[in-house]
């Protein structure tokens, strides 16, 4: 009988848990975060039985020995703000082998104290802490785009979106139509079966939390699912291909 089970790697689905603990009443579900360059792990959580569906889904706490920074325009930032991961402990790697540029690049200073003599290890990853300690992940660095001439973070409109009840899912994909750097387009893939949401609707919620030059270029509203790849992640390449039809 199964009793516990780990999901690590990738970000839960929402609902996933949930549904899993109606199936399975005795099970334990736990959420792990980690690179391999920290040695897999780095933070561990536990998922409540009463976590709900539409619940963002924390990473937890760091594990003993982890000394944990959240970076952004070199500086700490405060709490429930979304900052760069960097991780310090003593089971760190020290490098890449063969490879001291991408090591040098990865393996910093102590971005508190630069006299410190620890290499602070610099994940792509977007984390935020809540009041009560625990993070959350909320995307990679690679996931940056510039539209219309500014820099955001696809998963920061994608999170922002998810929390407009009656969205079950939403994809953000940066598509350039003119080939000049900096000058994409946004739109925005929500999977919902709500009569309520419409592209009106949803504009006008995100306008309350995102400037200007976040707001999506145009929306696609999905009754079923997002394409998917054998290995179950959404087929971007598929949601870029509706794009260039729609606009061809």
């Amino acid at each position: 009988k199964l009793k516990h089970l780990i999901f690590t790697g990738e970000k839960i689905p929402d609902g996933l848990p949930t549904n899993i603990y109606r199936s399975i009443k005795d099970i334990k579900i736990y959420n792990l975060y980690g690179a391999t360059e920290t040695a897999i792990l780095s933070h561990w959580y536990q998922i409540p039985k009463n976590i709900k569906s539409d619940d963002e889904i924390s990473v937890g706490k760091p594990i003993p020995n982890f000394q944990v920074f959240l970076i952004k325009d070199n500086k700490e930032v405060s709490k429930n703000k979304s900052g760069y991961v960097h991780v310090y402990s003593p089971q760190v790697s020290p490098g890449y082998w063969g490879n001291t540029y991408l090591t040098d690049l990865q393996f910093i200073k102590n971005p508190k104290d630069n006299k410190l003599p620890q290499k602070i290890y610099k994940l792509g990853d977007m984390l935020k802490k809540d009041d009560n300690g625990f993070y959350y992940f909320l995307g990679r660095s690679d996931n940056q785009v510039k539209i219309r001439g500014h820099r955001i973070e696809l998963e920061e409109v994608e999170n922002n979106i998810r929390q407009i009840e009656g969205i079950n899912d939403v994809v953000a994909i940066a598509y350039n139509r003119t080939k000049k750097i900096g000058n994409s387009d946004l739109f925005i893939f929500v999977k919902s079966n709500n009569s309520k949401i419409n592209k009106i609707y949803i504009n006008n919620e995100i306008k309350k939390n995102l400037p200007t030059f976040m707001l999506p270029t145009d929306i696609f509203i999905l009754k079923d699912d997002f394409p998917r790849t054998i290995n179950g992640k959404v087929d971007k390449k598929e949601l870029t291909k509706k794009i260039f039809k729609y606009l061809s």
